[in-house]
């Protein structure tokens, strides 16, 4: 028996991948069990009994995957946000977050607000989280909601705004879908944000800078990466079992993150049209603040404060009482994690905010 992980392209830059990957490996590797990082399924010399996570949240990919691992008996495990058989076909077990009970609490939340008309904003009709987010959304009994009630993320985050504009005065509450449209929401919405309740799923570096404006969602994925590794010992050891379905439970407020890692944003060609979330300026421009603060202490903080303002490494050397060179390398090191070129690069990531 192996345990292969195979991921996304384009996901795998993401902050969601990174922290679903960072809970199975960690667990697998508690429990003393060997696996391997695949970039194609191709690679698996069948034996019957393999086992392959598949990390991913479009749904083409996802029904391409589990076809093929079925065609070549191989035992396919979904790691992703959200389940939805009506969409993702196929054999398969899954673990995924519990989008309807998270929907509901929302919604009952906002109802018991005297909130009555709400707008889920940024959905991507590639993305499985995203379908089902809707589909609860839609089917929920708390808050009267159609399909005019849902805003698009066609690969333009902006035009998703301008979409919402066109309505805004008809909503008293909104719904976002993701770190990256409540970030964009925000900032779009300025000071007008006060005139809503507002939610999103996420619980990101950057999302968390409105926690105090919102009600956040997030998952827990230390218990995600434990569920996924008992997903693969319940089925090797009752062969009456074929499949599982686990729902991790989301918690209102996320968790701080402490991932250490470096990602790679330019390892993959250029998208598809099913990846035009991934293709839009704004959304990467947000993916790599993101990945910046991740690696951010309290000293880098100050030191990109007072960039901001124009201040000199030299002035900033001499107000942290560090030299001039401490202030160099900690610069360095931080476009390094965002793939910033340069300073002026680095501002613009900051001031984008």
């Amino acid at each position: 028996m192996a345990i292969y992980i195979l991921s996304e392209p384009y996901f795998d830059t993401s902050l969601w991948h990174q922290k679903i990957f960072n809970g199975l490996t960690h667990n697998l590797k508690k429990k003393k069990t060997d696996f391997l990082c695949i970039t194609d399924i191709s690679h698996i010399k069948n034996s019957g009994k393999d086992y392959l996570y598949l990390l991913g949240t479009n749904i083409s990919w996802l029904n391409e995957k589990i076809s093929t691992c079925r065609a070549l008996n191989i035992n396919p495990i979904v790691l992703c946000a959200a389940s939805n058989h009506d969409v993702i076909k196929g054999k398969y077990s899954i673990v995924c977050s519990d989008i309807k009970r998270s929907m509901n609490y929302i919604l009952k939340s906002l109802s018991q607000n005297g909130k009555s008309r709400c707008a889920l904003y940024g959905i991507n009709s590639s993305s499985i989280l995203n379908v089902t987010q809707k589909e609860h959304f839609l089917n929920n009994k708390y808050i009267k909601a159609s399909e005019e009630d849902v805003f698009y993320n066609k690969g333009s985050l902006n035009q998703c705004y301008d979409e919402f504009l066109k309505k805004a005065k008809c909503y008293d509450s909104i719904i976002s879908v993701n770190d990256f449209a409540t970030v964009s929401l925000f900032k779009n919405l300025n000071a007008d944000a006060k005139n809503y309740m507002i939610a999103g799923y996420g619980g990101g570096f950057l999302s968390r800078e409105y926690s105090s404006d919102i009600m956040l969602v997030s998952l827990n994925y230390e218990e995600f990466g434990k569920a996924a590794v008992s997903v693969c010992d319940i089925i090797r050891s009752n062969k009456e079992i074929e499949t599982v379905d686990v729902y991790v439970k989301h918690s209102v407020f996320p968790e701080k993150a402490d991932d250490k890692d470096i990602w790679d944003f330019e390892r993959h060609p250029k998208p598809s049209v099913d990846d035009a979330f991934y293709n839009d300026e704004e959304t990467n421009r947000l993916l790599k603040t993101e990945k910046m603060f991740q690696h951010c202490d309290e000293m880098d903080y100050i030191i990109l404060s007072l960039m901001s303002k124009d201040i000199s490494y030299e002035e900033i050397a001499e107000s942290l009482f560090c030299s001039l060179n401490t202030v160099k390398y900690r610069v360095k090191k931080l476009k390094e994690s965002c793939n910033c070129k340069s300073k002026a690069q680095l501002m613009g990531l900051i001031k984008f905010l």
